[in-house]
């Protein structure tokens, strides 16, 4: 009994190999040396670290809490749709109608597009919050796709948020299926070239450490100009900032 216990973990563990159908072979020996050179290998744990990090302070940013001193998604955001929309400067790239996209492309799947084109013209132009909540929603959705999903994902496929709230919402959902599959990768991973295969970058060609490390500063480059698109809505609007830091 002990010894069918000992293969049922192991086909648990490991899948229908060999060893977890028979009871005549021998435990396969462990990779010595594989152990010894992930000993010690904490990269993983401080990249999610700095993920989880930049996320804390977008979260309270946007529920106008203080980071790391309330529970994370206890307080409902606080952006309007007023403030989502808001163009700092003419010219802003934003979400739209369908019937008044202003680029000869809209993409989107439902009522609703969003300002983009490819190459990115030079200067860029300043985006609005919207934009930027979607932005940082879609790579994290399309990163997924191409890493742990079906490698399908397009921007036609996506459904824009049309409030403030959805967004928030969208974006939390995104990143939540982004953060957990992160959770199952290994080492190996880490090293692997092409691990994401998201085809509108260098994915294909670089490793998914790197890849991790690059993601991480965008999100938190995102997350910085959403905050200080927020502080200027108030101080303009409203006469105040907010004490979030």
């Amino acid at each position: 009994m002990a010894e069918a216990k000992d293969r049922f973990d192991y086909l648990r563990a490991h899948g229908p190999t060999p060893f977890a159908f028979s009871f005549a072979d021998a435990f396969p020996a462990p990779d010595e040396a594989a152990i010894r050179a992930t000993e010690g290998d904490d990269r993983l744990r401080i990249l999610l670290a700095q993920l989880d990090g930049a996320w804390e302070m977008l979260d309270a940013r946007l529920a106008d809490r203080q980071p790391w001193q309330s529970e994370p998604g206890g307080s409902e955001p606080t952006l309007t749709d007023e403030e989502y929309f808001w163009e700092p400067v003419s010219g802003c790239w934003t979400l739209r109608r369908r019937e008044r996209a202003t680029n000869g492309r809209a993409y989107g799947k439902g009522d609703w597009v969003v300002d983009y084109a490819y190459p990115s013209p030079q200067p860029a132009p300043v985006t609005t919050i919207a934009w930027r909540l979607c932005h940082l929603a879609l790579w994290q959705l399309m990163r997924h796709d191409y890493t742990f999903g079906r490698h399908t994902l397009t921007l036609d496929d996506i459904t824009w948020p049309s409030t403030a709230k959805d967004a928030v919402a969208f974006l939390a959902d995104s990143h939540h299926q982004w953060r957990t599959a992160l959770d199952g990768i290994g080492v190996v991973d880490l090293d692997t070239v092409g691990r994401s295969q998201m085809p509108y970058g260098l994915d294909p060609t670089v490793r998914f450490v790197d890849l991790l490390a690059w993601t991480n500063t965008e999100f938190a480059h995102h997350a910085a100009e959403i905050a200080c698109l927020r502080d200027l809505y108030r101080a303009r609007f409203e006469g105040s900032i907010s004490q979030a830091t």
